[in-house]
C-alpha cells in the first residue's frame, strides 16, 4: 500500500511530465499580417473618395498554411476575394488589397472602424478544411476630412473627468447643505 504523501508526489510528477510532454510536442502556429503605414492608424479620406490599402500575409512556418480573411466594414471590400488564401512555407509576400470608399453623404469628422481577421485552416482526415481557434484580428480607422485634410476625430467622453465632476458637485452640495444647517443653529433666536 502506498502512503498518501508518496501517492501525492507520484501524481505531481506524472502531471508535470504530462504537461511537459504536451507543451514540448505542441506546434505553435505563427502568422503575420502587415498593412500599409497609416499615421495614427487612421486613413483620412474626402467624402466619396476611394483608396486601395495593401495587406501582406506572412507565414514564417516550415509548413504551408491556408487562411481565410474576413472583413467587418460597411465601407471596405476585398478586391478579388477568395474563400481561402494559400500561404506557402516561409512566405512573406502574399498580397491582398482592400478597397475603401468613403460615403458621399459622410460628414467631416465622421469616423469608421475597419476590422479584419485572418484565421488559419487545418486539414481534416478527409482533405477538408477545419477552422482553428487561432485568429489574428487587426483594425484601423477611416476619418472623413475636408480638402485641407482637416477632420477632427470625434472625442470620446472621458468618464474619469465626468465622474470626478459629479463627485465634486455632490461634495460641494453636501458642504453647502451642511453650512446652511450650521448657520441656522448659530443664528437661531432663543
Amino acid at each position: 500500500m502506498v502512503s498518501g504523501s508518496l501517492q501525492l508526489k507520484i501524481m505531481k510528477k506524472f502531471f508535470f511530465i504530462l504537461f511537459l510532454t504536451i507543451f514540448l510536442s505542441s506546434q505553435t502556429q505563427a502568422l503575420g499580417v502587415a498593412q500599409d503605414y497609416l499615421k495614427d492608424n487612421t486613413l483620412r479620406l474626402l467624402q466619396g473618395q476611394e483608396h486601395v490599402l495593401k495587406l501582406t500575409l506572412q507565414n514564417p512556418q516550415e509548413e504551408p498554411v491556408t487562411v481565410t480573411l474576413v472583413i467587418n466594414s460597411e465601407i471596405a471590400t476585398i478586391i478579388n476575394p477568395n474563400q481561402t488564401y494559400n500561404l506557402p512555407a516561409k512566405s512573406f509576400d502574399t498580397e491582398i488589397f482592400l478597397k475603401i470608399k468613403a460615403p458621399k453623404d459622410a460628414q467631416i469628422g465622421d469616423a469608421h472602424k475597419i476590422i479584419y481577421s485572418i484565421t488559419p485552416q487545418a486539414k481534416d482526415n478527409n482533405g477538408g478544411m477545419i477552422g482553428m481557434n487561432m485568429r489574428l484580428t487587426r483594425s484601423f480607422d477611416v476619418l472623413i476630412v475636408d480638402e485641407n485634410g482637416v477632420g477632427t476625430k470625434p472625442k470620446k467622453l472621458n468618464y474619469y473627468y465626468l465622474s470626478f465632476t459629479i463627485v465634486l458637485f455632490f461634495v460641494i452640495f453636501l458642504l453647502w447643505k451642511r453650512s446652511n444647517i450650521i448657520s441656522k443653529k448659530l443664528f437661531r433666536k432663543k
